[in-house]
């Protein structure tokens, strides 16, 4: 069997250590890899964790984790960042680690909302996860997270999105810098309330106002530097477009200056 078949050495010595470990009560004592494998059997059930293990069969290991709909992208990240934690274990406010829990919380909420839960499987979930409250994991997440609410937030961002279906079609809307709307009259209630065609009309204004070329891929950053300046110097020497005008003061201020040059040159 090949190397890439196999589970990786990190994963596989945890999971040693989980085994060697069963009967300990959870706890800051036991080491974290062990504690993310105990994590992964609460979430998956001991057979999808352990047989792929005494079979040295990562594929299915791997199938194992991905069946409530786990991305494969996300997976390998996750191992990846395992296997980082597991080289990095003293180093305080650990990436990794974070970045672990979050993809454990992700997976147990996928599982929750492709077959539901058991009565007491959130609150025994809970006691895994590095959560500002769980008095378990204590010295863990004081030493390796620095925000201690960041996974709090985490959590019931993925238990909210695991009950409710939230629309990701694109928003047809597209609005410029709101300050380009003002200058040209619109208030922010009456943009916040355009339709897309409304909408689409305003833009055409706004970049005909300040003589800019919608079809120049910088024109969004020309737009705001045409914004800035009108802001500040209004149409005082002003050429339509607030880009060129910075340009042209730069020019004038330039000339400016080496004429000064010149004609102290001449005094002296």
């Amino acid at each position: 069997m090949g190397m890439d078949e196999v589970i990786s050495e990190e994963i596989t010595l945890a999971i040693e250590n989980y085994l060697s470990t069963k009967e300990q009560a959870l706890s800051s004592s036991l080491s974290f890899p062990v504690i993310i494998i105990r994590t992964l059997v609460e979430i998956y059930g001991e057979l999808e964790i352990i047989n792929p293990y005494l079979t040295k069969n990562k594929k299915a290991f791997d199938s194992n984790l991905l069946k409530y709909g786990f991305p494969k992208e996300k997976l390998n990240d996750f191992k990846k960042c395992f296997e980082a934690f597991c080289h990095t274990l003293k180093e305080s406010n650990n990436i990794f680690l974070v970045r672990i829990e979050q993809y454990l919380i992700e997976m147990f909420f996928l599982k929750k909302k492709r077959i539901g839960l058991m009565p007491d499987e959130l609150a025994n979930f809970k006691k895994y996860i590095c959560l500002s409250d769980n008095t378990y994991l204590t010295d863990y997440t004081n030493y390796y997270i620095e925000d201690k609410k960041l996974l709090d937030y985490y959590f019931a961002r993925q238990n909210y999105l695991s009950e409710h279906t939230i629309d990701l079609t694109p928003v047809k809307k597209t609005t410029l810098f709101i300050d380009a709307y003002l200058l040209l009259g619109y208030t922010v209630e009456e943009v916040s309330k355009m339709t897309s065609e409304e909408l689409e009309s305003a833009n055409h204004k706004v970049y005909a106002f300040f003589k800019i070329d919608e079809n120049d891929e910088n024109k969004r950053d020309l737009l705001i530097d045409a914004v800035n300046y009108y802001k500040r110097y209004g149409n005082r020497l002003t050429t339509g477009n607030g880009y060129v005008d910075l340009l042209l003061i730069v020019s004038v201020v330039a000339t400016l200056v080496l004429t000064l040059f010149i004609v102290a040159l001449r005094i002296s």
